[in-house]
C-alpha cells in the first residue's frame, strides 16, 4: 500500500514527524528518546497551523510527506 493510501497519513506521521524532532537522551535507555505523545503532537500541529493561518490538515501533509520522505522506503 502506497504511505499516502495509509489510513496513517498524514496525522499519524505527521505527529511522528514532531516526535523524532522533539527528543532527549536518556540515561537509563542510553539512547535517545521521545518526549512528547502523539497527542501532544497533535496539538502543537494545531497550534501552529491556527498561529500562521494555514488549515491543520494541509500543515499534517507537509510534515507527514517530510516524515515519509525521510524514512528507508519512504
Amino acid at each position: 500500500m502506497d504511505s499516502k493510501q495509509s489510513p496513517r497519513y498524514p496525522y499519524t506521521y505527521a505527529c511522528d514527524y514532531l516526535r523524532v524532532k522533539v527528543d532527549d537522551y536518556s540515561e537509563e535507555v542510553g539512547m535517545r528518546v521521545t518526549t512528547i505523545s502523539r497527542s501532544q503532537a497533535s496539538q502543537a500541529i494545531g497550534a501552529v497551523a491556527e498561529a500562521i493561518g494555514m488549515p491543520k490538515e494541509d500543515l499534517a501533509r507537509k510534515l507527514a510527506d517530510a516524515f515519509l520522505s525521510a524514512s528507508p522506503g519512504g
